[in-house]
């Protein structure tokens, strides 16, 4: 036996980093594996610091567009609510709007990412501390409980402040409060299975992430038809689309400012051009991943036209059997989109195998 053989590389272990980068970016759409306390309170860590310095950094972007004009822009909106300011009065406050929106729009986007990510790792916290992903179910109901507790106690206050609304929004947000003690008792539960905890993750051709989705999706297979796409493939790539469209706002709210400040409406007019051929052009990818998806779960691609046939009434007349059929297209889709895939089928193997 030859003993000089290298001893294989220590697994790695977690870190403010590797936690961070591994939850929102390479796991933030896997609902699927387990969690551990260390991953989980490590990401928020991260999460926390990194939503203080986004946040810090657009206040001082805002306060700066604020400060900087000497303009009284209170006033501006009020003279255009009221219509009574003339044009080149309420050409600041738009640019001004303009350069706001182009600031916040990416942090958004990114707020959207991490919130859904956050989700993902719920979901493998729970896994791992031994209990169902259906306990998700009535977490989802932390938030909205507490903003309408909030709410209805609100307007209790300022329309009844002795009688029943102000008792219900305490009663509501209560709940909500009890929703959010389950979270964090979860959070601190231990593993039940410390051996099938996964690790940080470790970075191969075949590992998914939202720049290699987007550059697969649009590039590498534009308008592929063929084969499966996986789980992880789809949320992926509708991640990394949320955050390229935040870029996009970005440019086209600042875009937009020195177009208001001339009377030349060309540049305009092919600004909605250029959008309008990068919609076109995005819509092709996106159904080839849709019938892809299809086909990973075991069903022709053809199924992709039920939901947009359910989808066309919507957009000639709206009433309420369109809103309906429209809201039963996005529930079919959305059902597509989270089974997990099968076996091998006649399209294809299953493209979760190699990075098993």
């Amino acid at each position: 036996m030859n003993n000089d053989l290298p001893a294989p590389p220590p697994a790695p272990q977690w870190g403010l980093w590797n936690s961070f980068v591994t939850v929102y970016w390479y796991r933030c759409t896997a609902i699927s594996g387990r969690a551990s306390r260390t991953e989980y309170w490590l990401s928020w860590v991260g999460y926390l610091i990194t939503a203080a310095l986004l946040m810090g950094l657009c206040a001082l972007l805002l306060n700066g567009l604020y400060l900087g004009t000497g303009e009284d822009w209170g006033q501006l909106l009020f003279d255009c609510v009221n219509a009574g300011a003339p044009d080149e009065s309420v050409r600041p406050l738009l640019i001004n709007a303009l350069h706001a929106l182009g600031i916040l729009s990416l942090p958004a986007m990114l707020a959207f990412v991490a919130h859904g990510a956050g989700l993902a790792l719920l979901c493998r916290r729970l896994r791992d501390a031994g209990l169902s992903v259906w306990w998700m179910c009535m977490l989802l109901l932390e938030y909205p409980l507490l903003f309408a507790g909030a709410l209805v106690a609100g307007l209790g206050a300022l329309h009844d402040g002795n009688g029943a609304l102000p008792v219900a929004g305490a009663v509501i947000a209560a709940i909500g409060g009890a929703i959010a003690l389950f979270r964090l008792v979860v959070a601190l539960l231990p593993s039940r299975c410390p051996e099938q905890t996964q690790g940080p993750v470790v970075v191969t051709p075949d590992t998914w992430s939202p720049l290699r989705a987007l550059s697969t999706v649009l590039f590498r297979r534009y308008a592929d038809f063929r084969g499966r796409a996986s789980r992880t493939e789809y949320w992926q790539f509708c991640m990394g689309l949320y955050i390229l469209c935040g870029i996009l706002y970005t440019l086209v709210f600042e875009s937009l400012i020195p177009l208001l400040q001339t009377e030349n409406f060309v540049p305009l007019l092919v600004l909605i051009i250029i959008l309008l051929m990068l919609y076109l052009a995005a819509l092709v990818p996106f159904i080839a991943l849709m019938v892809r998806r299809l086909h990973d779960i075991g069903l022709s691609g053809w199924w992709y036209l039920v939901g947009l046939l359910l989808t066309l009434p919507a957009c000639v007349w709206e009433n309420e059997l369109t809103v309906l059929l429209q809201m039963g297209a996005s529930l079919f889709f959305l059902v597509i989109s989270v089974i997990p895939s099968g076996k091998a089928n006649r399209w294809g193997e299953d493209p979760q195998a190699r990075s098993r």
